[in-house]
């Protein structure tokens, strides 16, 4: 039989209560920083916390509920208190077996998630899977339920189809001997486009040329050379269509990732964990619960526009160039923090160093087989978009959009000088390395500015590839250069 609760035992469980409740209180008070976190383009939960932020909330409410049950149960603290060994044990094989079932989902998950792409045995080339058919349906909106908040309305959704032939690569014919091997990644492979959308099936079709696109998705300089070393008997060809991306080509992760791939180490463990399936649908899930609860907090208000409001560093996003045409376009900060670069640091920094050394050795390597090497440069948003943001956004927006990345960025009064001068640096660089090594140059980059300019969606508006339109304009600008039709 119970004890009757004395005044005395009552006011401690009152109190206890409130002490728990209190710290609860305080941090579901606090907001996390939302132009922080949309300017990374990560998702916003509830309309003011991160998907970590949350996460941690619902646990220290779970342990609060606990703790409330514990002390306002007493049947239930009595139990504990006589077989506390028991009930450990009850709790422990319980969460033993959840993580082994996680551990078990999670691996058959990654098995049947290999079926998308073919590794060859040295892990530094791959294709996809060969005669295989991907398609999907993709609406270039935002990634996140919480967005800009004057974005304007998303774009319909359309399908696409990606069919691979006998070696794993976009192809939808197969010749025995073909005027031009293309290697790049996706923008030379074609992302959320089908077949007959891409550029080199565009270019094909209209130039009477044959081209075989060796490029894949998630490449980079060193796996260019392996597609050109493992194909060159496979696929004959008289030149080659080095697509070099600066987006992410550029980047020394790509080549870490390679050089350390047997290796054991915490940043590998981590990396290997965040990219779990299970991981990941948890996140789906997490974000299908919570995201849209709270999203349209600040949509479409004007209050945004003043930069004492939390979210004026984002509010002229999605990027609007031409008004007569509508044409938006948006990118994260990390893509304009890696054009504010000079030389010097470019040509110290490992990732550039080891592409312009991949570059040279392809040179080397076309030369071995007799083959022509053309090398196509593919701009990012922000290179061809700074001229345009220059020209109609006031520098202090643009500065506090930098700020919410922490690194050294330029004063504010030389925000665009030093900004204008960085986005030629790499392109720069890689033009005169082909002009020493007579490596045939062609840059894209005054077509996709000009294309833009006149009101055309060169690129979609959240995802970083080419659009179909953007497709159809480089093919065009390809068609006419003299470089393709000798």
């Amino acid at each position: 039989m119970n004890k009757p609760v004395t005044p005395s035992l009552l006011k401690r469980k009152i109190l206890l209560s409130v002490l728990i409740a209190l710290p609860l209180l305080l941090f579901w008070s606090h907001e996390s920083d939302l132009a922080y976190n949309l300017a990374q383009q990560r998702p916003i939960l509830l309309g003011r916390y991160t998907e970590a932020y949350l996460g941690l909330l619902l646990l220290l409410s779970g342990a609060a509920l606990a703790a409330w049950i514990f002390i306002w149960a007493p049947g239930l603290r009595k139990a504990l208190q006589k077989q506390p060994l028991l009930y450990c044990f009850r709790l422990c094989s319980l969460l033993f077996s959840v993580l082994l079932c996680l551990f078990f989902a999670d691996l058959a998950w990654r098995l049947q998630r290999q079926r998308y792409y073919k590794k060859s045995e040295a892990d530094d080339f791959y294709s996809r899977m060969p005669n295989h058919v991907y398609e999907g349906d993709f609406q270039d909106k935002p990634a996140y339920p919480f967005s800009y908040p004057l974005a304007p309305p998303p774009a319909p959704p359309s399908h696409w189809r990606l069919s691979t032939d006998e070696h794993g690569f976009r192809n939808q014919q197969s010749l025995a001997k073909y005027d031009w091997l293309v290697v790049g990644d996706s923008f030379a492979e074609g992302s959320r486009v089908s077949d007959q959308e891409t550029w080199v099936s565009l270019l094909q079709e209209q130039s009477g040329q044959s081209f075989y696109n060796a490029a894949v998705s998630g490449g980079s300089p060193l796996t260019y050379l392996r597609a050109l070393q493992s194909m060159a008997d496979k696929i004959p060809s008289d030149g080659v269509l080095y697509m070099l991306y600066e987006g992410n080509d550029f980047r020394a992760s790509n080549y870490r990732r390679a050089a350390h791939a047997a290796r054991l180490s915490p940043k590998r463990l981590k990396k290997y964990l965040q990219s779990s399936p299970v991981r990941g649908a948890v996140k789906s899930v997490f974000i299908q619960c919570f995201g849209t609860l709270g999203s349209r907090r600040f949509a479409h208000d004007s209050a945004v526009l003043e930069p004492a409001h939390r979210l004026y560093p984002l509010s002229w996003l999605p990027f609007q160039v031409n008004k007569e045409y509508g044409n938006h376009f948006s990118f994260d900060v990390k893509r304009l923090r890696d054009h504010y670069i000079s030389e010097a640091e470019f040509l110290n920094d490992e990732g550039g160093k080891e592409s312009l050394r991949l570059i040279l050795e392809f040179k080397q390597e076309c030369d071995r087989l007799g083959r022509r090497m053309i090398l196509l440069y593919a701009p990012d948003k922000p290179h061809v978009l700074l001229p345009s943001i220059a020209e109609k956004l006031p520098e202090p927006q643009l500065h506090a959009f930098c700020k919410t990345r922490t690194g050294n960025w330029p004063p504010e009064n030389q925000l665009y000088e030093k900004l204008l001068e960085g986005i030629e640096t790499r392109e720069n660089i890689v033009r005169r390395l082909c002009l020493q090594e007579n490596i045939e140059f062609i840059s894209l980059s005054p077509l996709l500015k000009e294309k833009i300019a006149a009101g055309e969606q060169s690129y979609f508006c959240y995802d970083q590839h080419w659009s179909k339109a953007g497709h159809q304009s480089v093919a065009e600008f390809l068609l006419k250069n003299p470089a393709l039709q000798q």
